[in-house]
């Protein structure tokens, strides 16, 4: 937790810093009878994103959960839970940063070992993140 990976777009001097807060294990909805299907449950990140080049940012790129199969879980989207707000945004002008939690859905029988982000404008060979959790 807490580390951060900067990716660098497709463009000079475009540059966004990801750093994952938390995760929790299981998450849950706030809404009481919103809850994923029978033998799966919900993982969640807290992911912060920060615009540190020099202009503005698209937007989010793609993440995914691997579970210890090896299997690949993309975001799943969710209302508010408990631990707070989804993450949402569209652009990030210098220096704006979003906050706030993206979701997976993944079978009962499995754990989560990794997390990685690919920003939708990543120049080749720029990296992405990853994340051991």
């Amino acid at each position: 937790m807490g580390d951060s990976v900067r990716v660098q777009g497709q463009e000079v001097g475009r540059h966004l810093q990801a750093v994952l807060n938390a995760f929790v294990d299981p998450a849950v909805s706030v809404e009481p009878n919103y809850a994923p299907p029978a033998g799966k449950r919900w993982v969640a990140a807290s992911m912060s994103f920060v615009n540190v080049g020099g202009a503005s940012y698209g937007a989010l790129g793609r993440m995914w959960a691997y579970d210890g199969a090896g299997k690949r879980h993309p975001v799943v989207r969710t209302g508010e839970l408990t631990t707070g707000k989804p993450l949402v945004f569209d652009s990030l002008a210098v220096g704006e940063r979003a906050e706030g939690w993206v979701v997976f859905e993944i079978p009962d029988n499995q754990r989560i070992v990794r997390l990685q982000y690919q920003d939708a404008n990543m120049r080749p060979n720029s990296g992405g993140g990853f994340w051991a959790v």
